[in-house]
């Protein structure tokens, strides 16, 4: 698969599970603590405990990747800044997730319906998700605007610096 041979680690593989299920979850618990309905509660509760075991993985693939590109790679500050923030996210999914195994119907105190907790809940969320997306917006910029996510490999095999829109110019170029 030429896109998974250009990358230089697994890490862009995980990346987009916490997105997305964090994100998702957000207008299910909203939903459902205005509507009281238990079973769409049940599904926003499900997305995040696969959103903290997604982050949990994704945090171990993007270690292994920080730590493969070395401190003279470009933009190696931004790394730095990227990893943390993706850290508090894990952490700040985790808990949630753990909040919502330990508060659920069945188990579940009578003081844990009160707004109080559902108000921790949904800010547990948002915050996650507040740092979720400036994280990842790092992230895509250490791709996209540093290029670490990746090199060029040419047919022979020689790594190249170019990207694959320069060569295929390049190669334009060099059939005129």
């Amino acid at each position: 698969m030429p896109g998974l041979d250009a990358a230089l680690n697994i890490h862009p593989l995980f990346v987009h599970f916490p997105i997305a299920l964090t994100l998702s979850a957000i207008p299910l618990m909203f939903y459902s603590f205005y509507t009281g309905k238990s079973g769409v509660m049940d599904t926003a509760a499900t997305m995040i405990y696969l959103a903290a075991i997604a982050a949990l993985v994704t945090a171990a693939t993007g270690l292994m990747a920080s730590n493969a590109l070395g401190h003279d790679a470009p933009g190696h500050d931004l790394v730095h800044t990227h990893r943390n923030l993706m850290y508090w996210y894990t952490g700040l999914i985790s808990t949630l997730a753990a909040l919502n195994f330990f508060m659920r119907r069945d188990g579940a105190p009578a003081w844990v319906s009160h707004w109080s907790t559902k108000a921790v809940r949904m800010t547990l969320l948002f915050s996650a998700a507040i740092i979720l997306v400036i994280g990842a917006d790092r992230g895509a910029l250490l791709v996209f605007g540093y290029g670490l996510g990746g090199t060029y490999q040419t047919q022979t095999g020689d790594m190249e610096g170019d990207s694959p829109a320069e060569m295929d110019g390049q190669e334009k170029a060099a059939d005129h």
